[in-house]
């Protein structure tokens, strides 16, 4: 699995020393590929997190409706919303939605980072009232 920032390699019982070796190797030729290229970095740290009086478990099971990403700043997010990879919510429910993490998701879509929690219209789930 990998994302702009990193890559994530799993090796089991059932993998032969010569394929761990095939894959060092790729990994060796890519690094040299990238030793002097300008990479993009992705900040994955929220600092902005606002946490309004309402409890993650009651935000979860509010009513809600679906509002696009870019008319949803000071909202309540009713849902996890998580890229993935590397699978860390960047919202939870309850949270309030500023304006840091709308451009955030907008720079992981535009980086065709699967956001679970954003659908296909780019919409979000928001508590329709408290």
């Amino acid at each position: 699995m990998y994302g702009n920032n990193h890559i994530i390699a799993i090796s089991t019982i059932c993998d032969t020393f010569d394929k761990l070796l095939y894959f060092k190797d790729t990994i060796i030729k890519i690094d040299n590929k990238l030793e002097n290229e300008t990479l993009n970095y992705i900040n994955t740290k929220n600092n902005n997190i606002i946490k309004p009086n309402i409890l993650p478990r009651d935000a979860f099971y509010s009513e809600k409706v679906l509002i696009q990403l870019n008319l949803s700043l000071n909202k309540i997010c009713g849902d996890f919303i998580t890229p993935y990879p590397p699978g860390i919510p960047i919202l939870t429910p309850g949270e309030i939605i500023t304006q840091d993490i709308i451009n955030k998701i907008n720079e992981y879509l535009k980086n065709n980072i699967n956001i679970i929690g954003i659908n296909e219209n780019n919409e979000i789930s928001v508590i329709e009232m408290l």
